[in-house]
């Protein structure tokens, strides 16, 4: 059952194959080897968390990168699915953590640029912005808002989004 995923070290491959595995589950419940591989995975990437999160760095690594929100997200509906308060309390931290990080001093969404990218602990450049960074946001917090029912998430997704319609930087 998708042997590659228990070869790969890479958190943002484990989260994408914890998306895909919810979706399949959801579809097909009861499938004990994607449910062991979606068990095993959620750990490699709680423990990734245990092992690089302080108090002033809540993040799953020490350093942020690419297309950071899925890991939140795929924690949050990973510990949702398996009803694992302790995952969904992390993807939440880790998520809101993400999005102040992730907020304009003047209050728009300002996505983590790739000059940040491999910088250990160090907060995000201003440009460099992807678009894959706010298209994760708000998938992330649509997700958040579904799952808690606060209201709070939903307008963090709609502030990512508005990125792509002129509510950024450079207007």
């Amino acid at each position: 059952i998708a042997p590659p995923l228990n070869d790969l070290g890479s958190p943002r491959a484990w989260a994408y194959g914890l998306l895909g595995i919810n979706g399949f589950l959801d579809r097909f419940p009861g499938h004990l080897g994607f449910e062991r591989l979606r068990d095993e995975l959620c750990a490699r990437l709680f423990q990734r968390w245990t092992d690089a999160a302080s108090a002033d760095w809540n993040w799953f690594e020490d350093r942020l990168g690419y297309d950071n929100a899925k890991l939140c997200e795929a924690l949050l509906i990973s510990g949702h699915a398996k009803s694992e308060p302790n995952y969904v309390r992390v993807g939440l931290q880790t998520l809101c953590w993400l999005m102040k990080l992730q907020t304009a001093d003047a209050g728009h969404f300002r996505p983590i640029g790739t000059q940040t990218f491999g910088a250990d602990r160090r907060c995000p450049e201003p440009f460099d912005q992807q678009p894959l960074e706010a298209c994760s946001a708000v998938s992330a917090c649509l997700t958040a808002a579904e799952i808690t029912g606060n209201r709070w998430w939903k307008q963090e997704a709609h502030r990512a989004f508005r990125w792509f319609t002129g509510d950024n930087d450079l207007r």
